[in-house]
């Protein structure tokens, strides 16, 4: 049911996209891609195209916009985010362990 009323919305916004891109996370914060909220929150490419892995805060233009991040950085950058959103102390465990298994961090 949540996930045809997610559907209906992005119909209703005209936001044509695949299931497989609406089911993946940026592979640096784990955030959805897509989200019903917020539409399309793919980063870009060196070409300008919609990145299928990063998100546009962690990536614009081909290139990680903080570079030098950290994976400590980034598990306190999402824990923060997280808190403003009011999301429980279970949802945050759950994305901050997530962290380290997502592309951008699987080689550190």
């Amino acid at each position: 049911m949540l996930r045809e009323r997610f559907l209906n919305e992005l119909k209703l916004r005209n936001i044509k996209i695949s299931v497989e891109v609406m089911m993946k996370q940026c592979q640096s914060c784990g955030m959805p891609l897509i989200t019903a909220k917020a539409g399309d929150c793919r980063g870009t490419e060196a070409d300008g195209s919609l990145s299928e892995k990063w998100c546009s805060l962690c990536y614009a233009d081909g290139k990680f916009i903080t570079p030098d991040c950290t994976l400590d950085e980034m598990r306190k950058i999402v824990d923060t985010a997280l808190k403003e959103q009011n999301s429980g102390a279970f949802m945050r465990k759950m994305a901050l362990r997530q962290i380290p298994t997502l592309e951008r961090w699987k080689q550190i």
